[in-house]
């Protein structure tokens, strides 16, 4: 069915949906975003126990977003960490977007979260890399460039830059 196939698809992409009505202070998930959001499987909960698993800045920080998407009629995009019930830490993308009736009224914020905590895992990492790499080639008494395929100079380490009184390229 379609509704298996949408399940399928949020866990191999690890993006759960959820919709927060305004008037009764529920929030309802998806399966996938219960298990990102670190919940027992209750697909509908207040949000006071939704958010229990959300650092406190970032909790904070979340009102804060949603508010300003309902006074500023305009969708939301923020990153939380969140502690999951197995003490499992999770990196998770939220996006929002106000709902509003035909008075204009807020009546409830839907939106996304998808866990992104092996992509910041690389993006860590691929960093930490690089500032080995530019720490090992900085250090070099050598003079030390690259250039690209129009021979421009493209990096160049510090020694090269004493060296020729240059300030940056």
């Amino acid at each position: 069915t379609s509704e298996a196939a949408l399940k399928e698809a949020q866990q191999i992409a690890h993006i759960g949906s959820f919709t927060f009505d305004l008037g009764t202070n529920i929030l309802e998930c998806t399966e996938e975003a219960l298990h990102i959001a670190g919940l027992k499987e209750r697909p509908a909960c207040p949000i006071e126990e939704a958010v229990a698993n959300v650092k406190k800045e970032d909790c904070l920080r979340m009102y804060a977003e949603c508010e300003r998407a309902i006074r500023c009629h305009r969708g939301a995009e923020l990153t939380v960490h969140v502690n999951g019930e197995t003490n499992t830490a999770r990196i998770v993308n939220i996006r929002i977007v106000p709902v509003y009736d035909k008075n204009d009224l807020p009546v409830r914020l839907v939106g996304t979260m998808q866990d992104i905590t092996e992509q910041k895992r690389a993006e860590d990492a691929a960093l930490e890399s690089q500032n080995i790499y530019k720490t090992f080639i900085n250090s070099s008494c050598d003079l030390v460039f690259m250039k690209d395929e129009n021979l421009r100079f493209i990096a160049i380490n510090e020694g090269m830059k004493d060296y020729y009184g240059i300030a940056s390229i």
